[in-house]
């Protein structure tokens, strides 16, 4: 199965169940608490439904399942997945806009890609591929360790930024 056909089966899962989860979130009033700032500014408030995380994890594991990717790439994305799962939930149960405290959200993140980058490290050490460049440049250990978890926790970290910014991730993601 080619890339296209995973793209196509996920956007029809991701869209299919978006649509089931938005009817179940507003049935339930599984709304996204809004932030106090965003009020005062605007005098309304914005009912968005939360949980949308659940709609991408479905389609993407499918995809991932069509295209035999390897598990620890797959274990990397549901472990964050279920981060941001337990964040969401905790902002529904709390009824506020903060869920999960940022030094813990951010610990969870370090060690989910301190596990990730240990394990494909340990399967290849000598593979360290810098796209920019096109080119494979050797590093130590060390140096492969903190560039590694750098970039897969700034990525899914900027990712997050965006998405509070009026869930534009969408149109990045």
């Amino acid at each position: 199965m080619n890339i296209v056909d995973c793209c196509l089966i996920s956007f029809s899962v991701a869209s299919l169940f978006s649509f089931s989860l938005i009817k179940f979130a507003r049935r339930y009033k599984l709304f996204q608490p809004d932030r106090e700032e965003i009020i005062a500014i605007t005098n309304k408030r914005k009912f968005v439904p939360t949980m949308g995380g659940l709609a991408i994890f479905f389609a993407v594991n499918i995809s991932c399942l069509f295209m035999q990717l390897n598990w620890p790439v797959i274990a990397l994305g549901n472990a964050y997945a279920a981060l941001g799962f337990c964040d969401d939930f905790l902002k529904l149960k709390r009824n506020k806009y903060s869920g999960l405290l940022i030094k813990s959200r951010l610990f969870f993140e370090i060690l989910c890609a301190f596990l990730f980058v240990s394990y494909t490290i340990w399967q290849d050490s000598s593979r360290n591929y810098v796209p920019i460049v096109n080119m494979f440049v050797p590093l130590s250990y060390l140096l492969s360790m903190l560039w590694g978890v750098l970039v897969i926790v700034s990525s899914a970290n900027s990712y997050n930024l965006t998405d509070g910014v009026d869930t534009l991730a969408s149109t990045i993601g």
